[in-house]
């Protein structure tokens, strides 16, 4: 009980000195959920130039009763603004949690703050990482076509459609027919007869 306490007492000076100073990419004071300081709402905006410019994500901040010894659960929950993961390579697309190594509990400082946290979290959003960005900087740039098909094949619709959902290059290529017709051929190899189109075709029509 003791250790709770403490903790409540550390997140309410931390929110006071965030309402004094934004972090950058936040766009207003954290709200408390149900006006339970252990639960944060926050809002954080992408940044200028980035993939996520115009986007604003609502993300649940849930610190433990054991705070600052413990790290918290930092998801982007289901809401009106988060009508679609934020495809961020650290958010699982499942559940919205975000993986970061600094609040894994292996690697986590207990002198780290609450502000410093959601400057971590807004940090994430003002830059394109490699699996995002286009030009010179993307390894997808550097991978020929042929790595592309070779990659590709292994995955099912669903996935590749999702891999495009998370990088422009891999956008542009799944929707190119000449891709899914490469990718038809590279999978399933040409009939060697008659009688094997029919099978896999259904009836076909002979003179």
């Amino acid at each position: 009980m003791a250790g709770a306490n403490v903790a409540r007492q550390l997140l309410k000076k931390d929110l006071d000195l965030i309402s004094k100073g934004l972090p950058a990419g936040l766009t207003s004071t954290p709200e408390l959920q149900d006006g339970d300081i252990l639960c944060w709402n926050v809002q954080v905006k992408g940044g200028a130039g980035t993939t996520w410019q115009g986007l604003v994500f609502d993300v649940e901040i849930k610190f433990s009763r054991r705070h600052p010894f413990e790290p918290p659960v930092i998801h982007f929950a289901k809401s009106r603004r988060n009508n679609a993961n934020p495809r961020h390579p650290l958010v699982d697309p499942g559940t919205g949690r975000l993986w970061l190594k600094t609040i894994s509990h292996d690697q986590w400082l207990p002198t780290l703050d609450a502000k410093e946290i959601i400057s971590m979290i807004c940090a994430l959003f003002s830059y394109d990482p490699d699996e995002l960005t286009t030009g010179a900087a993307s390894p997808l740039a550097r991978a020929s076509q042929e790595a592309l098909l070779l990659t590709l094949s292994f995955l099912d619709v669903a996935d590749i459609t999702r891999s495009g959902a998370c990088c422009r290059k891999l956008l542009v290529t799944s929707h190119s027919p000449t891709l899914w017709a490469e990718l038809c051929l590279h999978r399933r190899p040409a009939p060697d007869s008659l009688e094997a189109c029919s099978a896999r075709l259904g009836p076909v029509r002979t003179l």
